[in-house]
């Protein structure tokens, strides 16, 4: 019986923060740049501070704007301070003068940065310190590869006939792409038709199938991170079964992930702690504290259990649930409070509500893998009220995030 390797991909869910992050005061954490500082002599010289090019959306320091904007018809010159230029959320800092800031992103490089905006803006990613940006680079890597390469939201039930109008209606063009060399590997070995379900599936522990696909992740391979220490990982490699019991493939169990909202933030954990906590260890070490991709539960991240205590032993993270908000009356409302301040989302934040998960990264914008979909980043706006957080999303039926997993690195 022939094998092969399928190709899948995989949507993150989100992640959530109000929208206070943008309007962080930046400025007074940035300095102006020696090396432009003339950019912003308006008195001596009649220049602006910044020159906005309307067409890209970024903003530039005067000096820089000035010398390789050609096309002056979409310009705008303004002395307006920078953080009331970006309530325009399509603006942002241009990547070589950085509007005449100090930011800590001169160390990057242009594919990381290609990375970030796909995600969120380089202003907004710049507000946070190198520990808090390495695991934003973490989220946003495994969110990249979830949509680039999955097709899927808990499709084990679907048929060929249903993956393909999902596929090609809702998931990104590359993932549309690798579902069509699926089905055609998939015919060396076994027979096609429109009513068959032939991707594989994660198997229960009474050898049913479940509804859960699994995906070979080439961005763990590629990382060479360890087995795991689960009951299939170090003996062998798993065998990967469609739902017709059909041997697909067979491959380490993590090297592979699954599409649902759960599985997609244990995957970011997973490469987190690989990537950053373990880095220094070798390869058999770097399994991630033994978090399991295939076995997680969005309830597994409500509350303190063998399955957070692995992300929390890292010291780097809080878990913080809305019981333990104080509350705190003000102008007639109820607003949260966490060690005696305000409480906000904030970018990185993992937010749980019932029956779902994902990742809050700022102005509105959550990533995760609740349904299939070929943008990096869904759209959602959060309010507070008396028993947590709500979206307007009207796909969580009104139900409160009531958990929040919050990095906070040296903090």
């Amino acid at each position: 019986m022939n094998k092969f390797i399928p190709k899948m991909i995989i949507i993150i869910t989100t992640v959530f923060c109000v929208s206070c992050t943008s309007l962080f005061s930046i400025q007074n954490s940035y300095e102006l740049d020696e090396n432009i500082i003339e950019s912003i002599d308006t008195q001596h010289n009649n220049q602006y501070k910044y020159i906005i090019n309307k067409s890209s959306g970024k903003v530039h320091s005067y000096t820089h704007g000035n010398k390789i904007i050609t096309n002056r018809d979409n310009i705008q010159q303004t002395n307006d301070n920078i953080e009331n230029i970006l309530k325009n959320h399509n603006y942002d800092i241009c990547r070589t003068c950085w509007a005449g800031l100090k930011v800590n992103l001169k160390d990057y490089e242009n594919k990381d940065f290609n990375l970030i905006e796909k995600f969120m803006r380089l202003y907004d990613f710049a507000s946070h310190d190198e520990e808090e940006q390495a695991f934003l680079i973490c989220l946003f890597e495994v969110g990249e590869w979830y949509v680039d390469n999955i097709y899927t939201y808990q499709g084990g039930n679907e048929s060929v006939k249903n993956i393909e109008l999902i596929a090609s209606n809702t998931a990104k063009e590359s993932a549309y792409e690798r579902w069509q060399n699926y089905k055609s590997t998939y015919k060396l070995s076994y027979s096609l038709d429109d009513s068959k379900k032939i991707l594989p599936v994660v198997y229960d522990d009474k050898n049913k199938p479940t509804t859960l696909v699994t995906y070979i992740c080439d961005l763990f391979k590629d990382l060479k991170y360890g087995f795991g220490d689960n009951k299939y990982s170090k003996s062998s490699r798993q065998i990967l079964k469609n739902p017709n019991g059909e041997e697909i493939a067979r491959e380490w169990k993590n090297y592979c992930v699954v599409d649902d909202c759960s599985k997609f933030a244990a995957a970011v954990y997973y490469h987190y702690i690989n990537k950053e906590i373990l880095s220094k260890k070798i390869m058999a070490d770097k399994t991630g504290n033994g978090i399991d991709l295939w076995g997680t539960s969005s309830t597994m991240f409500s509350d303190r259990n063998n399955f957070t205590n692995k992300i929390l032993s890292t010291g780097k993270f809080d878990l913080i649930k809305w019981d333990t908000l104080k509350a705190k009356s003000s102008d007639n409302h109820t607003e949260p409070h966490y060690n005696g301040t305000k409480f906000d989302l904030e970018a990185g934040d993992l937010i749980y509500r019932k029956d779902h998960v994902e990742f809050y990264i700022g102005n509105g914008k959550v990533v995760g893998w609740g349904r299939v979909h070929n943008t990096y980043t869904l759209n959602k706006e959060f309010h507070i009220e008396e028993d947590g957080f709500h979206s307007n999303d009207i796909e969580d039926k009104n139900l409160p995030y009531v958990t929040i997993i919050r990095f906070k690195g040296g903090r």
